[in-house]
């Protein structure tokens, strides 16, 4: 089943009780994770899920996000599943 991708991050860090990580904004990861339409690529990919029937598809995020590092770093499958 196709779930809307949310046009927030994909975290919520207003909760009092959550500390924010510091991160390098100009780390490469970073800079594609922002440069990346999230919301488009959820939206291209929802016509091969039901509207309707079936369990709530992962974020489009949890499934490209994984692809982009492979490739980016040569993993094999094995060894992005041992990341985990």
């Amino acid at each position: 089943m196709y779930t809307k991708e949310s046009e927030e991050h994909q975290f919520s860090f207003t909760h009092d009780w959550f500390v924010v990580p510091e991160v390098d904004g100009n780390h490469e990861l970073i800079k594609i994770s922002k440069a990346i339409d999230w919301v488009s690529v959820s939206e291209k990919l929802s016509r091969f899920y039901c509207a309707d029937n079936g369990r709530p598809a992962k974020p489009s995020r949890a499934k490209a996000g994984p692809l982009i590092l492979k490739h980016l770093y040569c993993y094999s499958d094995t060894e992005l599943r041992e990341m985990n």
